[in-house]
């Protein structure tokens, strides 16, 4: 993650003389200091030291930033190098190790910052450090269970602009002026009205009890923080192992991807719990629709059932009362015919009656017979013989409208 930006900075200066920590916290355009410890190193014990301080101070809060000086180390300034790319320039650096160092460290680590991107011709700010340097911030680091972001050299946020620079925790009895140290004089590590006004500028300090040059190795870093040079050259200070720094980005990753995970668990449970109540009122729907089907079937058929039989029931109604005495009629016709003459069938209606007649007489006068009956007329008579010896009639009744 990025070292700029940052709302709340723990600025952390180890030295052999003492620990100073210093809490910043955004507030407009400056930055509050809003916690403050220093204690002298106790029993040579830095890590020990370290975590009275943070006990005493409240802990570590936002990005944690190391400075001070690490075994070996040694800061210079050297002329800019027209070298695009950061590993690029790193290597070039090496190469200007040996003309700058009397002594050129193995597995050197270089941290370099240029002191203004507007100039090109501004010199750099360059730190270079054994890699096993880091051994001892590791032992404080593990000591304390901490988790640093960075480790940045206090003078690499020195500009051509400023005054002498006074920083106790690095040199007790030298001062950085221009470009080089020099043995410090009476008043020297006292802030000069240059750092007053510039501090004053970029910071909000409490009201008491703050000794600024008790922190101004916390004051340069925090200040070099703020430049917005330090945005597009951030890079070239990056040299503490990853190890050592927080998994910021990773835990924030698995704390992203845990939280997707959640999200899609709910959304897929919703979304079944979803599809298993629409399941569930399709099929009630499905049940209901067969039930009208059913019902409407049913409907339906009585109604078919109730037609019939309102029109049969019509047809009953819209019939003549018909003869009155239709058994008399019946013995009447039953009486005249001949013994020798039998009814095969019988059908009748209101107004007509028809009859098959089977008989062996060959003299049948059926016509004659009949006349008997005034309320009967023959409307039909048909006769043929059967084999010679059956007559087979088909005789046809038409009622006479009157008494009998």
């Amino acid at each position: 993650m990025r070292l700029s930006g940052r709302s709340e900075y723990t600025v952390i200066t180890i030295s052999d003389h003492g620990i100073a920590l210093c809490y910043f916290r955004k507030t407009g355009a400056k930055y509050r200091v809003t916690g403050h410890a220093f204690r002298e190193i106790m029993d040579g014990d830095k890590g020990k030291t370290l975590r009275e301080v943070l006990k005493e101070s409240g802990g570590v809060r936002g990005c944690l930033l190391l400075t001070g000086a690490l075994a070996e180390g040694n800061f210079f300034q050297c002329p800019p190098l027209d070298v695009p790319g950061i590993r690029e320039q790193r290597q070039a650096l090496e190469f200007e190790l040996t003309r700058e160092l009397l002594h050129v460290p193995e597995d050197p680590v270089i941290q370099y910052v240029p002191s203004s991107l507007q100039n090109p011709e501004a010199v750099w700010n360059v730190y270079c450090f054994p890699r096993t340097a880091f051994l001892s911030v590791a032992a404080i680091l593990q000591s304390c269970r901490l988790k640093a972001d960075e480790f940045i050299y206090p003078l690499l946020g020195v500009r051509d602009t400023d005054d002498d620079v006074p920083c106790p925790a690095l040199e007790s009895k030298y001062v950085y002026s221009k470009g080089q140290w020099r043995e410090a004089g009476e008043g020297d590590f006292e802030l000069s009205p240059f750092w007053r006004e510039e501090w004053d500028r970029l910071f909000v300090f409490p009201p008491e009890g703050f000794v600024t040059v008790n922190y101004m190795e916390n004051l340069l870093v925090m200040r070099l923080i703020m430049t917005h040079d330090f945005r597009k050259t951030e890079r070239s200070v990056r040299v503490l192992p990853s190890r050592f720094r927080p998994k910021r980005l990773r835990f924030h990753a698995t704390v992203s991807v845990i939280l997707f995970l959640i999200l899609l668990g709910v959304s897929l449970k919703d979304h079944a719990f979803s599809r298993i109540r629409i399941a569930k009122e399709y099929k009630s729907l499905q049940h209901e629709r067969d039930n009208y089907r059913r019902k409407n079937k049913n409907l339906k058929t009585n109604l078919k059932k109730r037609d019939k039989e309102m029109r049969e029931l019509q047809r009953i109604l819209a019939l003549k009362p018909g003869v009155s005495d239709l058994s008399g009629c019946f013995a009447d016709l039953s009486e005249i015919m001949p013994p020798n003459v039998m009814v095969s069938s019988l059908r009748f209606s209101e107004t007509t009656v028809d009859l098959f007649l089977q008989s062996e007489a060959e003299n049948l006068n059926l016509p004659q017979v009949l006349k008997r009956l005034s309320y009967w007329k023959i409307a039909q008579l048909n006769q043929r013989n059967l084999n010679g010896s059956v007559n087979m009639i088909t005789l046809k009744l038409q009622r006479v409208e009157g008494d009998k």
